[in-house]
């Protein structure tokens, strides 16, 4: 995706709506949305059928002394659409992004059992760590 439209900032609002517990504003879809296409160490992956955006995942580079590694985020498929292998695609078009990048592995945190499949079908393994998370503004 380039710079989205705002139709298309409306059906990410929605899908945003199926992932998180507080749906962002249009504005913070549109400006982070914004964000995460301009950058040079994000990828914003959408499956579309149509004009309709069906799915997302946000891949991430993340770059340590001697490492280079993919985070995997903001996956979401639409509720309506979801045992349709699009989560499989996005997942795999990342996988793809990130070798053409030189990644050595990609980390991803979920809790959905679903989810947990889908990815140890694909070779992911659980890992033993706690994620953690602290609020900026604390």
């Amino acid at each position: 995706m380039t710079q989205p439209t705002s139709e298309q900032v409306a059906q990410l609002h929605n899908l945003a709506g199926q992932l998180y517990t507080i749906t962002p504003s249009l504005e913070d879809i549109a400006d982070t949305t914004r964000d995460i296409v301009s950058s040079s160490s994000r990828a914003l992956f959408v499956a579309q059928q149509e004009g309709r955006i069906l799915g997302q995942l946000v891949c991430t580079d993340m770059i340590e002394p001697g490492l280079r590694y993919g985070y995997i985020g903001g996956v979401v498929v639409d509720e309506q659409l979801r045992g349709q292998r699009i989560g499989r695609r996005l997942a795999e078009a990342a996988h793809q992004y990130g070798l053409s990048r030189g990644f050595r592995y990609f980390d991803l945190s979920t809790s959905k059992p679903a989810a947990q499949n889908l990815y140890a079908s694909m070779g992911y393994k659980p890992r033993a760590t706690t994620p953690m998370r602290r609020a900026a503004d604390t």
